[in-house]
């Protein structure tokens, strides 16, 4: 029997009845991204032609610096979101103002913790699902936990360990760090450290010197991305007594990549490997 409607357009009408009865969306066509993890997590996933415009801060790879920029968290261009004819916009989940926004707006908005490793790999296969790029997504998230399944070694006692996230240029004042309630301290158990700042109302809070003197740990991460140039050890030396800096075991890691939650980790991972297991100086 011959069919009325040519194949082609009935498989069209099929594909339009799915959308309606399963709730399905298409995938969207143009992506605005407003944080640097959720931009990468877009290009690893083969997502990068959907997505046409991201946050100020959002400079890896190379590809997402010629994006069309729509400012950062507290000064984000609606009006160029809007303009640029959106059709989904990735935000922070903790950032529920800008997903308010937007959403008044008529903008599409998928909203994805970013705070912890757990939250990276979710933030990974919701993309894939939602961008249509599932498999991709799969298989990058399970690269990741490849390698985050690797033990640290359980002869020796984890590293006690300081992880600063900013300060001061060329100061110790404005001292912001991560608590355990954090990727990056994830990252430092992993490792085979212990981070030596407990959980907080905030998962970065502000310390003072006093602090740290009380914590006085083995190894001072200082993650501080303008600190590049900077003599660290010469900074961190206004507090003497610190057993990290007796030992020079204060390490800088001025590339701002450390602090992203993406794909990337993984190069913070090795990195944070590769200085605890570095043998200290001795003590003058």
């Amino acid at each position: 029997m011959r069919l009325k409607t040519p194949i082609p357009h009935r498989l069209l009408t099929l594909a339009a009845l799915a959308v309606v009865f399963t709730g399905a969306s298409p995938p969207p066509l143009r992506i605005a991204s407003t944080a640097p993890g959720f931009t990468e997590i877009l290009f690893a996933i083969g997502a990068e032609d959907q997505l046409v415009a991201d946050s100020d801060y959002c400079a890896y790879p190379e590809a997402a610096r010629a994006k069309p920029k729509i400012g950062g968290p507290f000064n984000l261009n609606y009006e160029r979101l809007v303009a640029l004819r959106a059709d989904l916009v990735v935000v922070p989940k903790s950032l529920t103002g800008i997903a308010e926004r937007c959403q008044s707006l008529g903008l599409r908005v998928e909203a994805l913790p970013n705070e912890t490793i757990s939250d990276l790999l979710s933030a990974i296969r919701r993309l894939g699902v939602v961008t249509g790029n599932e498999a991709a997504a799969l298989s990058l998230a399970a690269d990741i936990e490849r390698e985050l399944a690797v033990a640290p070694a359980t002869d020796v006692l984890p590293v006690r360990a300081l992880i600063v996230v900013f300060r001061a240029a060329d100061s110790l004042q404005d001292l912001t760090v991560a608590t355990r309630d954090t990727f990056l301290s994830e990252l430092l158990t992993r490792a085979g450290g212990r981070n030596v700042m407990g959980s907080a109302i905030s998962r970065y809070p502000r310390v003072s010197k006093e602090e740290v003197v009380a914590f006085d740990p083995d190894v001072i991460l200082d993650l501080t991305f303008t600190a590049e140039g900077e003599d660290v050890l010469g900074v961190w030396s206004q507090l003497p007594t610190l057993k990290a800096v007796r030992t020079k075991r204060v390490v800088s890691i001025s590339d701002p990549s450390a602090t992203i939650p993406g794909p990337r980790m993984l190069e913070t991972l090795r990195r944070f490997r590769t200085i605890l297991s570095a043998p200290a100086a001795l003590p003058p």
